[in-house]
């Protein structure tokens, strides 16, 4: 147990986490490009949105119980508590895009996204209407939905949690594994599928479509 949570309960949540990502982005696609993929993966798991919102509710905590490197702050003001943690987040989701967008570039050599459209950017990895956006959606899940579904997953017979958390963990690392690899050796993103949304149909990508978010 951890946090009242067993590992297995953390192990779904990681799952069901990554699956959310995939789906933010694809709206996110069909919005600003008019199509959505694969993003890259085999399966429709993002393990980083999974890893990253685990790693920030056990370092930072929840918008009501704020945390600092696992230590509670001691804030009695819920707005302050909300603005904390918001800062919080923005700088978390900031430094984290450009350490793994500038990564990404230097060992596979692919620009996997760009924010330099947008206004506001620093570096073409990170910007401050993305990191806004992207605060809020942590600031959401972990104040409105995280302990609900967690507590859903938690009632699930040992089990069948214990073959499901085993299942998707294979599932998502050989697929990130297996992708990652294949980007650093070919220097190409993994596009199994597409959708064209405008057009209603599937199409090719052009150009370098697939290798930005805007």
């Amino acid at each position: 147990m951890l946090d009242g949570y067993h590992i297995t309960t953390y192990a779904i949540m990681l799952a069901v986490i990554s699956f959310g990502g995939f789906v933010v982005e694809n709206i996110w696609l069909a919005l600003t490009k008019g199509f959505i993929d694969n993003r890259n993966m085999c399966a429709p798991f993002l393990i980083g949105y999974g890893m990253l919102v685990l790693g920030f509710y056990f370092l930072f905590g929840t918008p009501q119980k704020v945390k600092f490197f696992g230590k509670v702050v001691p804030i009695v003001n819920r707005m302050l508590r909300f603005l904390l943690y918001f800062i919080i987040a923005f700088f978390v989701v900031s430094i984290c895009e450009v350490l793994l967008g500038t990564i990404a570039e230097w060992i596979c050599k692919v620009e996997v996204w760009n924010y330099t459209r947008l206004p506001l950017h620093f570096t073409k990895y990170t910007s401050v209407p993305t990191s806004t956006g992207f605060a809020m959606i942590i600031m959401v899940v972990m104040h409105k939905l995280f302990f609900p579904i967690m507590n859903v997953i938690e009632g699930l017979d040992e089990s069948v949690a214990v073959l499901l958390a085993a299942g998707l963990m294979v599932v998502m690392i050989v697929d990130f594994t297996f992708n990652v690899i294949r980007l650093a050796r070919t220097n190409e993103l993994t596009q199994l599928w597409r959708i064209d949304i405008k057009w209603g149909k599937a199409g090719k990508k052009s150009g370098n479509e697939n290798y930005s978010y805007l």
